[in-house]
């Protein structure tokens, strides 16, 4: 399957129906300078904050969103309810939305 950003984006945004809030910030437009490196989707909701960086096919991280990931992903060790992670696939995203509505994230 040829999977796109907006499948995996409509995906997660089914938590939306389980009162997850949902912001994504790859709308496509340019984005401000300060916000460059930001990952894609924030997810919160249900005591936890998940920060979700989406890259299909040959997209790659930029040296922004590493930097900006590694530093979240460095909080995230002494939180439990905060998580970072990169979604590859449409499978993958699905997980990640089974896990948060389950709450086994």
């Amino acid at each position: 399957m040829n999977e796109t950003k907006k499948q995996i984006t409509d995906e997660i945004n089914r938590l939306k129906n389980f009162g997850f809030e949902v912001k994504t910030m790859n709308s496509h437009k340019s984005m401000p300078p300060g916000m460059k490196g930001f990952p894609d989707h924030v997810i919160a909701g249900h005591k936890s904050i998940v920060f979700v960086e989406v890259k299909i096919g040959e997209d790659v991280v930029s040296p922004e969103q590493k930097k900006f990931m590694g530093i979240l992903s460095n909080v995230s060790v002494f939180n439990k309810h905060m998580n970072v992670k990169f979604i590859r696939t449409l499978e993958e995203a699905k997980r990640l939305v089974d896990h948060l509505l389950a709450g086994t994230l």
